[in-house]
């Protein structure tokens, strides 16, 4: 029987690095408390870094509390970075977000740039679709450190 469960894993190694389209995320019922990530790459978030192509993101009862993200491009309280994907060989991949009953309180997030409480970068093209209901975003500090780009910070 290990023999059978090492094969099957080893097979799975081999193939799984082609091109994996119909995978999902789903996170429930999480809570992030007291805190302090840093990351010196793009796209950060405390649940989800980036999801890009990825067909179904699902964020239901997921919570960051009392603490301190900071990011380069792309820092989110939640996701960082959130895209469908097109590319001529190979896309395109449509990207369904789902984020149900979370919450961001009294936490700290800082990015280079697309900074925001719920999703730092929510691209707006034809292959993403954003839901968010019921969320509580309160007390939270929410800063773009570019300079020149303070503007590039919010809620959500």
């Amino acid at each position: 029987m290990r023999r059978n469960f090492l094969f099957i894993f080893l097979l799975l190694i081999v193939i799984l690095p082609a091109n994996v389209k119909a995978l999902s995320i789903d996170k429930n019922n999480l809570t992030i408390a007291n805190s302090n990530m840093v990351a010196t790459g793009s796209a950060f978030g405390a649940f989800i870094s980036s999801s890009e192509a990825t067909p179904v993101v699902t964020l239901n009862n997921c919570h960051l509390i009392d603490s301190t993200i900071t990011g380069d491009n792309w820092t989110g309280g939640l996701i960082g970075y959130a895209a469908g994907y097109s590319n001529q060989n190979d896309g395109p991949v449509f990207e369904s977000i789902s984020i149900k009953n979370c919450s961001v309180k009294n936490s700290s997030i800082k990015g280079n740039g697309s900074t925001g409480a719920i999703i730092g970068h929510a691209t707006g093209d034809a292959w993403t679709k954003v839901e968010i209901k019921n969320c509580i975003v309160t007390e939270n500090t929410i800063t773009c450190i570019e300079e020149g780009r303070t503007n590039k910070a919010g809620d959500l």
